[in-house]
This record gives C-alpha cells, structure tokens and sequence, in this order.
C-alpha cells in the first residue's frame, strides 16, 4: 500500500503555525469511534457522489462497510472503486471545533464466505443491521486507506499522518 498525499500543495504547510496536538491518538480516535462516515465515490462522469454510511473498524485498523448492489454508490465502487471517508462528530453542533479526518483510498468488495470476520464486527457495532446484511445484493466492503488528513480542530492540522500510523 503506497501512502500519497489526498491533495498535492504547492506550498510547505507550516506546522508552527498551528497547536500542537497528537495526531496519530486523534486519528485513532476518529477510526475506532466514529459510527457513520460520509463516503464519497465517483459517478460514470467523474463528479463526486456523496452519501453516509455505517462505519465499523477491523482490529487492525481497516474501515469497512456494507453496500446493497441497487444503491448508486456501490454502483460507482464496482465500475470506479476510488473512495474518499470523513469520519467527524456528526452530531455536535459546530463540527469545526471539533477533530475531523478525511481519508482516501480504494474499496474493496470482500467476496461472500470470505466476510465473515467484516459482518461481525459490523454487526457488534449494528446489531439491527443483521435484517440487511440478509438482502440479495448485500455486500462488504474493506478500504484501503492511502491517504489521511486530520484536523484535530482549530489550528490543529495534521498534513503528514500517514494510513500506517492509524493501524494497529
């Protein structure tokens, strides 16, 4: 897995300039305990879709999620699967004072009988889920992060957290 930037800069982000903070406990934080996720992926004509998604964590850090075969976005992953999450507060009232992540990469569709080990952690952390993991067309997904940028709020920025430092 090769670590790359979410969004080159032309520019040194000067890291003086914000406070100090701990990036890697903060990003941690966010992957383990954030329930739900914004998941966007890319439509047949290249522009962003945005949707959110259940959330749950393997024990060695990797997201994973369900998808049902009739929803647009796990169209969008099967035919183009560049991913990007956003793991926030998303039920406090100002989620900009608060730590954020963004993380890239690529989903993977976990072939059935090989997701046993990804439906139970997402059915500890959703037991109700165990009705639609039953559909059809229901799959699971694994990402592969390969790139993460962390505002732990203000003028805390972590530019150069890396996916390894999120794994355990």
């Amino acid at each position: 897995m090769q670590d790359d930037p979410i969004t080159p800069r032309p520019a040194e982000i000067n890291a003086a300039l914000g406070a100090a903070f701990d990036a890697v406990a903060c990003g941690r934080e966010l992957l383990r305990n954030s329930p739900a996720a914004a998941l966007s992926t890319l439509d047949p004509g290249g522009y962003p879709y945005g949707t959110v998604t259940n959330l749950a964590v393997m024990p060695d850090g990797t997201p994973v999620f369900f998808g049902a075969g009739l929803a647009l976005h796990v169209r969008n992953i099967l035919a183009d699967n560049r991913i990007s999450l956003v793991l926030a507060p998303f039920g406090v009232k100002d989620l900009l004072t608060n730590p954020r992540m963004t993380l890239v990469g690529r989903a993977h569709r976990i072939a059935a009988g090989e997701d046993v080990d990804a439906r139970a952690a997402y059915l500890a952390r959703f037991p109700k889920a165990k009705l639609y993991l039953q559909l059809p067309d229901a799959m699971m997904f694994r990402m592969e992060v390969t790139g993460v940028q962390l505002s732990g709020g203000p003028a805390r920025n972590a530019s150069d957290l890396t996916p390894a430092a999120l794994r355990d």
